[in-house]
């Protein structure tokens, strides 16, 4: 009967699923610019994951294994018993912030062309300004390097006692790409 159940759930999960159309639209509005629920819902987890963190860091206790592998914590003066739990939890919250941060990151960065096309044709209009301006100038500067690169590694060569025929045979090998 059990089995059974779960069939029947999971062939209605997929029937529903098959005939639904999730768009740009839908996911689009759960960015946090947009969804101001989402927002405060990240703004706690969040400030929850930053709390958890920095209790951490200023009373000096860390997450450590212990050795039936669960987290622990740990002070100066060795760990602490019975906060198996608590390390557990407070790594699971930074964990969860963590991973809700990214999450409203990037879902914030897919939909910026949609949500805020004034600001998208802002950066693409000063990236494209950037390249006019700086066309050239990276090239120039790998010049440089690799002409002081040359000079020095030369120097260095030099100071060690190598020859004339070794610097040759060395360049050689440099040129064809053989180390």
């Amino acid at each position: 009967m059990k089995l059974m159940t779960m069939l029947v759930a999971a062939l209605t999960t997929a029937a529903t699923c098959a005939h639904s159309e999730v768009t740009t639209e839908v996911v689009c509005t759960y960015a946090p610019s947009q969804n101001s629920t989402v927002s405060r819902i990240g703004g706690l987890v969040s400030g929850a994951a930053a709390g958890t963190e920095v209790t951490l860091l200023t009373s000096g206790l860390t997450v450590v294994a212990h050795s039936s592998g669960a987290p622990i914590l740990t002070g100066a003066g060795g760990y602490i018993a019975g906060t198996m739990a608590g390390a557990l939890v407070a790594t699971t919250v930074v964990t969860i912030g963590v991973i809700a941060a990214g999450t409203a990151i990037t879902v914030e960065l897919a939909c910026a062309p949609k949500n805020h096309p004034e600001f998208v044709k802002k950066a693409l209009d000063g990236a494209k300004e950037y390249q006019t301006v700086s066309k050239g100038k990276l090239e120039e500067l790998v010049d440089a390097v690799r002409k002081y690169q040359t000079v020095t590694q030369d120097k260095f060569y030099e100071f060690m006692g190598e020859t004339w025929y070794e610097r040759m045979i060395r360049k050689a090998k440099a040129g064809f790409g053989i180390s």
